[in-house]
C-alpha cells in the first residue's frame, strides 16, 4: 500500500497555505463535559423520582381498591374530574373579568 502525502492530493496554488484550524480549547471542552454530566445526573434524579412516584401510587391504589368498596375510586375519580373543571372554569372566569374590566 502506497502512503500519498496531502500535500499532492490537494489541488492548489503552489505558494498558498491552508489556513490552519482552530482546535477546540480545553476549557470548552471541559465546560461541555460538565454540563453534560449535569445534565445526565439530572435526568437519572427525575426519572428515579418518577418510578418512586408511580410505585407509591400504585401501591396507594392497590390499599384504596382492597379497603373499599368497589364503587368508590370511580366516584373518587370523578369528584377528582369535576373539581378540576370547575377549577379550570373558575381561572378562565377571572381571567376574562381581569382583561374585560378597567
Amino acid at each position: 500500500m502506497t502512503t500519498i502525502p496531502v500535500n499532492e492530493t490537494v489541488p492548489g496554488r503552489a505558494g498558498t497555505q491552508l489556513a490552519p484550524q482552530q482546535p477546540s480549547t480545553s476549557a470548552e471542552s471541559a465546560r461541555s463535559d460538565r454540563l453534560l454530566a449535569i445534565l445526565q445526573t439530572t435526568r437519572g434524579v427525575l426519572l428515579a423520582l418518577l418510578d418512586l412516584a408511580l410505585l407509591h401510587t400504585r401501591s396507594a391504589w392497590a390499599e384504596i381498591r382492597a379497603t373499599s368498596p368497589a364503587w368508590f375510586p370511580v366516584v373518587f375519580l370523578t369528584w377528582c374530574g369535576a373539581a378540576a373543571v370547575l377549577a379550570a372554569a373558575f381561572a378562565i372566569w377571572v381571567l376574562v373579568v381581569m382583561l374585560t374590566t378597567g
